[in-house]
Parts: C-alpha cells; sequence; structure tokens
C-alpha cells in the first residue's frame, strides 16, 4: 500500500517547481545546418550560435517572451514531459522551436540542456537547422 501510494504521489508531485514567472539564458555550441543544392539535402556543423533568453515563461497562459539578436518577441510556451517547448512564428512565416528539458536531475546542476530548431525558408529553398546547448535559470 506505501508503494501505491508513493508511486501516486511521485506522479501528481512529479511537476518541477520555478519562480511563477522562469526565465532561462540559453547559450549554443554545437549545430548544424542543411543547405538544399539540386534538390538534395547538403548538412554541415555550425560552431555556436547566439543566446537567446526567454523571460517570463508562464505555460498556463502559454506566453514567453524571446529576447534575442532581432529584439524581443512574444512566443508561444507549451508544458511537456519534463520540457518547456517554445514556439516562435516569424513575420516571414517560419518556425523555431526550442525545447528545455527541466528534469529534476538537471535542476540540481543549476543547467538544463536545450534544442533550438528552426525551420526556414529563404526564398525557394529550406534552410533548417538545429543546434544544442544550456540554459541556466535567472533569477528575478
Amino acid at each position: 500500500m506505501k508503494k501505491i501510494i508513493g508511486t501516486l504521489l511521485s506522479l501528481f508531485c512529479s511537476t518541477i517547481v520555478f519562480s511563477q514567472t522562469p526565465s532561462f539564458r540559453c547559450n549554443f555550441s554545437n549545430g548544424q545546418i542543411t543547405k538544399f543544392e539540386n534538390n538534395l539535402p547538403n548538412t554541415k556543423k555550425e560552431n555556436g550560435f547566439v543566446e537567446l533568453i526567454f523571460d517570463k515563461v508562464d505555460t498556463s497562459k502559454k506566453t514567453a517572451r524571446l529576447i534575442g539578436n532581432a529584439g524581443v518577441e512574444t512566443v508561444q510556451a507549451l508544458d511537456g514531459d519534463e520540457s518547456i517547448h517554445l514556439i516562435e512564428f516569424t513575420a516571414s512565416g517560419n518556425m523555431n522551436i526550442t525545447t528545455i528539458f527541466i528534469s529534476e536531475k538537471f535542476k540540481r546542476t543549476g543547467f538544463f540542456p536545450v534544442v533550438h530548431s528552426r525551420h526556414v525558408k529563404i526564398a525557394s529553398s529550406p534552410l533548417p537547422s538545429q543546434y544544442i546547448g544550456t540554459c541556466k535559470e535567472l533569477l528575478q
């Protein structure tokens, strides 16, 4: 009986508690970008990527602010399985998705793995890219 109650409690309490609206500074160390040349994908490694800051992340309201090299923009913030998904729709119709993994294991270290995927089309050609790195929660 204790085992069942413990399991149920862990399921109900699995949400990691942050400040009311956490903010994260994310840095990216490795990545790749794919160009389509003659209708064939050509993928190359990329070193680093600009820093992104996600401010006022509120998954209950499904909003956050993205602060990047192109300014500040409101993005969608969705709860995942021990993760937060941040979705940006650009003015040109492209979509970028960032996932911050927030399990208790990472909460203890203070650094959260992050993946940033850009779904970009320039002129008539797709130019997808993906970057990995870590985020640190900013204290407010």
